[in-house]
This record gives C-alpha cells, structure tokens and sequence, in this order.
C-alpha cells in the first residue's frame, strides 16, 4: 500500500516510510553485537547470523513503533516533539502506517525463522516485553525504568543468541544496572520536553521528583561501575584477557561517557533517547572506540 501523503511540503513518500519505521532507532540494536565482540568470535559465519539477527530484530522495533504511534496519535499531537511523527502531523494516514508495520513485523518473522526456532523465540519475547511496556508498565511509577532496563538488557541476550555465545553472569548484573541508569535518562528526557502548558501526562511521576528520579539513575549508573571494577579483578577476566589491568582504561572511559552524559541530562542538552543521543555525540562516540581498542589489545598478548 502506498503512503499518502496530505501535505504538500511533507517529505518524500520513501522518507515517510523511513521515518514511520524510526529507523534512526535502529542505532539503539546494535547492542546485539556486543556478546560477538566480547567473546571475541569475529568469523564470517557469525557476524552474518548477528547481522541478520540485528535486521530482524530492528523490522520487530519498527512494527511496534507503528502500533505505539497508533494508539498514541492523538497523545503524541499534543507533544512538542512527538506531534512531528508522521501520522500525528498527517503525512501519512493509519492505513498505510499499519500496512507498513505489518510488513516489517512479517519480513521480521521471516528473516528470525531462516536463524532458527531461538531466532523466533527472541523476536516474540521481545514483542511481549515491548507490548506489555506500552500497555501497562509505561504508566507505573519505577516499574516503567525497570522495563525499559530489562528492554535493553535483552538486547545482549538477543545478540549472545544470534552469535551463539554464553552471556557471562558479570555482563548480566553490570547490564541491569547500567541500563536502569540509561533508563532513568530516557524518562528524565521524557519530562523534561513535557510542554507545560499541557496537563501532566500519566507517567506516575509528579514534577517535584525529578531530582528524586535522577538520584535513582546516577545510583544505578554507579553500581554498574563498582561491577565493572571488580570484574577487572575477577578470575573471568583473567581467564579472557591477556593484560585485564588494561580494563582500568575501559573503565575510566566509560565512567567519563557516563558522568559527562549524566552532566549533559542536567543541563538539558538531551532531546531524543539517550541510547541514540550517545551515538551520536561525539564525545560518546570517542568513548566507544577508545573503549573498544583498548579491550582489543587487552585481549591479544
């Protein structure tokens, strides 16, 4: 089905589509590579089985981005930035949005069966997750961050499935708590771009507590990296990593993105989720691929 577009000026119909799909969030999946790249397993056959991993589970996200910008339309007119979404500014109508995302949720299906019933299995659980984030946990105090944790957590677990890898326990534990800091960023965003002409939207949280919340996120963001450092002095890590010392370096450059980010939350510099605000910040950017480099030579002798 075609997008029909109402506005003369509106983007291009491919453009339309692209942005119904939010496939600039698509950029929040590639921690499924993660369990790849800590494992060190680079050969061809599992990066391919991780990249159509990352496809199918990037189709799922956009065909749940359209069921949310459905049931949200109305809601997301009256928001600042979200009243730019296509169909909530008319650029397309809901019928070509549903065919949109039922296209991708099938090409989804598609591509996690050809990797297999566990394939399948992660895309499904995923879903479930996702739904019962936007029907229900969305809306409760706490439980809404602990979701979205669990929501990008299971991304790793998602990756460790295409790449066929065992996630480690130490991954897990630094994983919930580093992602419920990220987590508590996101909704902190959420009620920052609140208009505040317009009635406080049911998110459970009242305006005088932001400070509490973000008190709960540095928490978790710190005790992720208290995990962080006693795993450099695990057995695992020694076990892995020819110099784990050089995991000190990780460690502070990470602590940096974090803290500079947590920084940048306060002053009100972050406007979209704070996963794709960070790749695309060059400071974070730089982070990454130090980070990256220094686990590379940690590994080798």
């Amino acid at each position: 089905m075609a997008v029909e577009v109402s506005h003369d000026l509106a983007p291009q119909g491919w453009l339309v589509v692209a942005r119904i799909m939010r496939i600039h969030q698509w950029s929040k999946n590639l921690l499924v590579f993660a369990p790849m790249v800590l494992s060190g397993r680079y050969d061809g056959p599992t990066l391919l089985r991780v990249l159509a991993g990352f496809v199918s589970l990037s189709l799922a996200a956009s065909a749940l981005y359209v069921i949310n910008d459905l049931i949200d339309v109305d809601r997301d007119r009256a928001h600042p930035l979200k009243r730019l979404r296509p169909v909530a500014a008319g650029h397309a109508t809901p019928a070509s949005a549903l065919a949109i995302g039922a296209a991708s949720a099938a090409a989804s299906l598609g591509l996690a069966a050809v990797l297999g019933a566990s394939a399948v299995l992660a895309v499904a659980a995923y879903a479930v997750c996702s739904l019962s984030y936007q029907g229900l946990w969305k809306h409760l105090l706490l439980a809404d961050v602990l979701m979205l944790a669990v929501l990008y957590s299971f991304r790793l677990y998602a990756g460790g499935v295409y790449a066929q890898v065992e996630i480690s326990d130490w991954l897990i534990v630094f994983a919930v708590f580093f992602f419920l800091g990220l987590a508590v960023m996101k909704r902190l965003v959420d009620l920052a771009n609140r208009d505040p002409a317009l009635p406080v939207p049911d998110t459970g949280y009242r305006p005088q507590e932001t400070q509490l919340l973000q008190t709960f996120g540095i928490t978790a963001s710190m005790t992720s990296f208290a995990v962080l450092a006693l795993y450099v002095f695990s057995e695992r890590s020694r076990a892995i990593y020819a110099h784990p010392e050089l995991l000190w370096g990780v460690w502070l450059v990470v602590f940096y993105c974090v803290g500079r980010l947590w920084f940048s939350i306060g002053r009100g510099e972050v406007k979209e989720d704070p996963v794709t605000y960070v790749l695309r910040a060059r400071y974070c950017q730089l982070s990454i691929v130090l980070a990256l480099l220094l686990m590379w030579v940690a590994r080798h002798p």
